[in-house]
Parts: structure tokens; C-alpha cells; sequence
């Protein structure tokens, strides 16, 4: 529950924020991921020396970009139970 004086979050914001974590999780989990390739090749190159040359350059356009995507898909989610809720409820079956 908001403090008294914090603003309500809306559901996009939500779920902005939970695309957030998400990203940030997918971001972690690559940067293992590297980092084991880097070991198994026996390498000193550093994880996130790799990570900037693959991705060519750090752009926050495109993390925001990707957050938007990340959005957008859980909004659909939440359209397509929310459309297939009330067929249910209406009792119409058909598509």
C-alpha cells in the first residue's frame, strides 16, 4: 500500500517497472553467460569488454526501447486473459 504522500502507480507503470527487473535479470543472466564463454575459452578478455564490442555501443534509447517491448508483450497478456475472462463469463465459446 502507498505512503500517503507517494503518487498511486498506474498499471503501465507497473508494468514498466516489472519490465525493468526483467531486463535487468535477462542483462544479468547474459553477463554470466559471457563470462563462462570467456572461461572456457581461457581468456583474461574482460565480460563486459565483450558484452560493449557485441552490442557495438551502450545506448539508453535502447534500453528503453526494450522496456517498452517488455511492456507492451505483458500488457498483452494481460488483454488476451482479460478478453478470454470475459468470454468466459459471458458464456461465449466461440472464436
Amino acid at each position: 500500500m502507498p505512503k500517503k504522500n507517494e503518487p498511486r502507480l498506474t498499471l503501465r507503470q507497473r508494468l514498466r517497472a516489472d519490465a525493468e527487473k526483467k531486463l535487468d535479470q535477462i542483462l544479468k543472466e547474459l553477463e554470466q553467460a559471457t563470462a563462462r564463454v570467456l572461461d572456457q575459452a581461457g581468456t583474461d578478455i574482460a565480460t563486459w569488454d565483450l558484452l560493449h564490442i557485441a552490442g557495438s555501443r551502450q545506448n539508453k534509447s535502447l534500453r528503453a526501447h526494450l522496456v517498452t517491448k517488455l511492456a507492451n508483450e505483458a500488457e498483452a497478456e494481460l488483454e488476451k486473459l482479460y478478453n478470454n475472462q470475459q468470454k468466459l463469463a459471458l458464456g461465449d465459446n466461440n472464436d
